[in-house]
């Protein structure tokens, strides 16, 4: 079987799929499919289907595959236009008869086609994305580099112009056992939860305890912030028959939206909701404003964490575009001695900052961000690509 293409794969799961989920027929009767219709799935916002919160989690999963095999540019119902009817017109001039869609009139100005794989479309989409499974193997990390000479990456920087050099590595970086390398961080994966019920009086007990953890020698009075924000919070909310509240249950997918007044202990909802969930083994994502933001959340909820005796972590998880700089930033505000700051501030500048340890002799230094980690090209008479042996320590 040849090997079929990324796009053209994701394209015909799309339009079997409008034809499942958004049924038509042409002019002659036949059942049909819009290319609007199926650019629908490419365009991330499925949360404004009327279904996507109807339609069960395989069906989700299913679709979701579908998205991950897709070009980037199919989020535009012109690109995508385009890119069928291209390939339907070559299929025409070729005169064969392989694809599974029939276009509805002249192949180069069409916006329908008709599908020619039976009733059970969601089948055929299934297959597909197998196919491109099959065909889509995991790319292998390429080894470390041991001692010798090696070029660098060749890159075109604005302003500098190009940009290449050469490393001499005398040495290579080992982790033995016993070592921080040995002791990453562990991930895992929990069965598919649709949706989280966040229990009032266990959230309230939960804020009580931390403040208890972080404040043992204060005084009962002065040691309930958290408990007494949540409490001030809830009691002006509405509750159900069983004591709930409606927006405190979490779904799987959707961005959950939770507008208050400020100062009315949203916050301190996230905070103490984020810690509670890491104990039950609950993985909870939560969509911060900025990066400073990002790193204040973290840094309280794992200092809950800590004081409560839990291992459980949050991790930021940012763009690594610009950290450098944002680091330059933080650092720029900085007064007095690094070695006298709090320990949150040191904190956040080791979160947004990196090391590299690359011996580098270059036409220009490399910016930050685009090292020459995985491109070292040893010189002839030996091949093949290497990895920088000190990447284990750059973070």
């Amino acid at each position: 079987m040849d090997q079929l293409s990324k796009a053209l794969g994701s394209a015909w799961c799309a339009l079997a799929l409008a034809a499942h989920y958004f049924p038509q027929k042409d002019d002659e009767g036949r059942p049909a499919v819009s290319f609007q219709d199926a650019y629908f799935f490419f365009t991330g916002h499925l949360d404004l289907w009327d279904q996507w919160r109807v339609i069960d989690h395989a069906e989700r999963q299913r679709i979701s595959a579908v998205l991950r095999n897709a070009r980037q540019d199919f989020e535009s119902l012109g690109a995508f236009t385009h890119y069928m009817r291209e390939v339907l017109t070559d299929e025409a001039a070729a005169e064969t008869r392989t694809s599974p869609f029939l276009a509805v009139g002249d192949p180069a100005r069409t916006t329908m086609v008709v599908p020619r794989i039976g009733d059970d479309l969601l089948a055929f989409v299934d297959r597909t994305v197998q196919r491109l499974r099959r065909h889509d193997r995991p790319r292998r990390p390429y080894p470390a580099a041991g001692p010798g000479d090696y070029a660098t990456r060749e890159t075109y920087i604005a302003g500098r112009g190009l940009t290449k050099g050469r490393v001499r590595i005398d040495a290579t970086a080992t982790f033995e056992s016993g070592t921080d390398a040995g002791h990453l961080p562990e991930a895992s994966t929990i069965p598919y939860l649709p949706s989280l019920d966040l229990p009032i009086k266990a959230l309230l007990k939960h804020a009580k305890a931390i403040d208890k953890a972080l404040h043992p020698k204060k005084s009962e009075a002065k040691n309930r912030y958290l408990y007494n924000t949540l409490k001030t919070l809830f009691d002006h909310l509405e509750y159900d028959e069983g004591g709930q509240i409606d927006i405190l249950s979490v779904t799987a997918g959707p961005v959950e939206v939770f507008n208050a007044p400020t100062g009315t202990g949203k916050s301190v909802l996230v905070r103490v909701a984020a810690s509670w969930c890491a104990i039950q083994d609950i993985p909870l994502a939560i969509i911060l404003p900025n990066v400073e933001a990002t790193l204040s959340a973290t840094w309280d909820i794992n200092g809950d964490l800590k004081a409560l005796g839990h291992p459980e972590l949050a991790a930021p998880m940012m763009s690594p575009s610009r950290l450098h700089e944002r680091a330059m930033k933080v650092a720029a505000r900085i007064q007095g001695p690094f070695l006298d700051q709090p320990p949150k501030t040191l904190w956040k500048l080791g979160q947004l900052s990196y090391g590299c340890a690359l011996p580098v002799e270059s036409t220009h230094p490399y910016p930050p961000g685009l090292e020459s980690c995985n491109h070292l090209l040893p010189f002839p008479p030996q091949t093949g690509r290497k990895s920088c042996p000190w990447q284990p320590t750059c973070g």
